[in-house]
């Protein structure tokens, strides 16, 4: 069982990855997105069309039956994609979470691998690992509509946590990148409230220190 999972889910640079000279799954030597096999199209077409009839249980066998027999295909980017939501509706969000980052991992410049993010930012807040969120985004340049999203629901699972340095930290790097004066102004009215009302003296001075 765990060797069939690490075959859907390889971590990073396992087996899977383009050795040293070789192009990136899903590219050819020359560049360009090698073409869609007529076997690879039936079982895309297959598990697609399950899962738009609502047959998840279908869908889920054949998604995972793709990734088995088609490893370096175009369309994986799309399948893990479409893996993350039945597997989360099962219960199985470690599947789900392993789906999404496999997107992260192998496809970090494929126009899936955003809303990947957004999904996976998802998961990760429902379970309330707030460290993994902000690590999805504090690195990654631009996506400043996305983020300023993702740091709101951030810092307000930490208030209702008690966790008030920690929301304060993230509300200020959410403030960092508001351009709006209005929306500004809400934001460091929310942070210096917290300074008032939250902290106590000894975080306060750590703030300072900063």
């Amino acid at each position: 069982m765990r060797f069939v999972f690490l075959l859907l889910f390889p971590p990073a640079g396992m087996g899977q990855g383009p050795s040293r000279g070789d192009p990136p799954p899903g590219v050819s030597n020359n560049g360009a997105a090698p073409p869609i096999s007529p076997e690879e199209k039936a079982l895309f077409d297959q598990a697609a069309s399950a899962a738009a009839s609502g047959n998840a249980e279908a869908a889920l066998a054949s998604f995972e039956q793709f990734v088995l027999r088609f490893q370096d295909s175009v369309l994986l980017p799309d399948v893990y994609l479409a893996l993350g939501q039945p597997y989360a509706k099962r219960g199985e969000i470690k599947r789900a979470t392993d789906a999404l980052k496999t997107i992260l991992d192998r496809f970090p410049k494929h126009p899936r691998a955003d809303t990947a993010r957004l999904q996976l930012s998802d998961f990760y807040l429902m379970l309330g690992d707030l460290r993994e969120t902000m690590d999805l985004w504090v690195d990654l340049p631009e996506r400043e509509s996305s983020k300023m999203l993702i740091y709101e629901q951030v810092a307000q699972a930490y208030l209702d946590r008690n966790e008030f340095l920690e929301a304060l930290q993230v509300l200020m790097k959410k403030k960092e990148l508001i351009v709006d004066p209005i929306a500004s102004s809400a934001v460091r009215e929310a942070i210096i409230s917290i300074l008032r009302e939250k902290l106590p003296e000894k975080e306060l001075q750590t703030i300072l220190k900063e």
